[in-house]
């Protein structure tokens, strides 16, 4: 799942300048079916220029997909 950055959740709304990017996270849920809390962040923005930061989480969601 890829979202905004806790506590910095703009990506989380449908309206927002590119300029207001506050950053991407993203977390590997195991069981998708059975939310017990069991996940792992793979990913926490270091980058507030969206593009970037897109770039970025791309490539964190590729390398876990690749098992990096």
């Amino acid at each position: 799942m890829i979202g905004g950055v806790i506590g910095r959740a703009k990506e989380n709304e449908i309206h927002y300048r590119p300029s207001e990017q506050q950053g991407w996270g993203a977390v590997y849920y195991p069981d998708t079916k059975n939310d017990d809390g069991n996940l792992t962040e793979f990913y926490q923005s270091t980058k507030p220029n969206l593009a970037q930061d897109t770039a970025h989480v791309v490539k964190a969601v590729q390398n876990i997909i690749a098992g990096r």
